[in-house]
């Protein structure tokens, strides 16, 4: 290595790096306000164009069944959970509040269908004392229904614990499985929609090829069919079918994403997502690696010594890019696609700022013996 070298490509990098900082701590703000499309695009990472575009699972998960209770009525409700629970489900997870009693037969009839099958989760909004099912309908265990939305409404984590457990950390509860300790929330990693899973229809069961017995069966709305489109309730943008060029009414029914989050809970599937310090350190270390080449290959600011360092940036980026994503794709682990990329993008231009800097900084102060200022022959 030539001497002093590694100190030029160092100091450059800190340069580099705090001049980078202080543009966003200073700028960045001002920018996204005087441009609306930082508002669309600000919460939008790799991972969800991956999933959108490169992610295709035609593996049907067996474990969960989902079925569709449409516009049934309570007593065509009650009849169909008795059906599933004479298959004896593992347990039965009901997707939907029964708020009010209404005092009628069919109330009768719903709760003592409930009470038939050996394991029940109800599921509740924000407070289960407010926004749960009536004490009529039996004291089973109830989870928290909730979803997470970004800025865009694109559900992409899961909340952990709002007030008590999730409803699918208590399905698995009742299942026996231990109930994973989390941090507040987990970002989902998709089985898919709800051809991934087994999927019925409440009011054509006698049509399934599949039985009940020892599955998760989950109960909810999903339109007047699965796959209905026209019907808006409790649809959500989900990762695998939300496209930022492309926008459309939400499509993926919550009783699916439900089943997705309970599938990772259940195998421990999750998106890791690298912590600011490492992707920081990552960045430094690909500017060192990138500043010490171009370094290393300066002469002068000829045309050939820019259009190398010019193709060096466009092959750097493509092979960190490809990086990054074959990693997301074999381990789940998500860096920060900015970062990594922003390293070679950032380096030549930064990398030519701080040896003007030096220059002039010279001028004023005589600045010890360096490997650039000998380059530049200004001693």
């Amino acid at each position: 290595m030539k001497k002093g070298l590694w100190r030029v490509a160092l100091f450059s990098s800190i340069f580099t790096l705090s001049l980078l900082g202080v543009v966003q701590l200073t700028l960045a703000p001002f920018v996204r306000a005087l441009n609306p499309l930082q508002y669309l695009i600000s919460d939008f990472e790799f991972s969800d164009l991956y999933y959108t575009k490169f992610y295709k699972n035609t593996e049907v998960d067996t474990t969960i069944a989902l079925v569709n209770i449409a516009s049934a009525s309570r007593a065509e409700l009650a009849e169909g959970i008795m059906q599933i629970c004479a298959e004896e489900p593992a347990v039965l997870g009901l997707d939907f509040v029964l708020r009010d009693f209404r005092q009628t037969r069919e109330d009768t009839l719903l709760r003592d269908a409930i009470h038939s099958c050996e394991s029940v989760v109800f599921s509740h909004y924000v407070s289960r004392e407010i926004d749960g099912s009536h004490e009529f309908f039996g004291g089973q265990p109830s989870g928290h229904n909730l979803l997470l939305t970004n800025e865009q409404g694109l559900v992409k984590e899961v909340e952990m614990d709002k007030g008590g457990p999730s409803f699918g950390q208590v399905i698995l509860g009742s299942l026996g499985i231990p109930i994973p300790k989390r941090k507040k929330s987990i970002e989902i990693d998709p089985v898919g929609n709800y051809q991934n899973f087994l999927h019925t229809e409440l009011q054509s069961q006698v049509d399934r090829a599949w039985s009940c017995r020892d599955k998760t069966v989950l109960l909810g709305y999903a339109g007047d069919y699965w796959g209905d489109r026209t019907s808006m309730e409790d649809k959500h943008y989900f990762i695998t079918e939300f496209d930022i060029k492309n926008l459309h009414a939400p499509q993926t029914e919550g009783i699916v994403i439900h089943a997705n989050i309970l599938s990772n809970l259940r195998s421990g599937a999750r998106v890791h997502a690298a912590g600011k310090l490492l992707n920081l350190t990552l960045a430094f270390l690909l500017l060192f690696a990138c500043n010490w080449f171009f370094f290393y290959h300066f002469k002068d600011l000829s045309i050939r010594f820019i259009l190398k360092c010019r193709v060096f940036q466009v092959v750097a980026v493509f092979i960190l890019v490809f990086v990054v994503y074959w990693i997301f794709h074999q381990y789940r682990f998500k860096l920060n696609l900015a970062y990594v990329i922003g390293a070679p993008i950032a380096s030549f231009d930064l990398a030519t700022l701080y040896m003007a800097c030096l220059v002039n900084l010279n001028k004023l102060v005589k600045l010890p013996e360096s490997y650039i200022l000998k380059k530049l022959e200004i001693q």
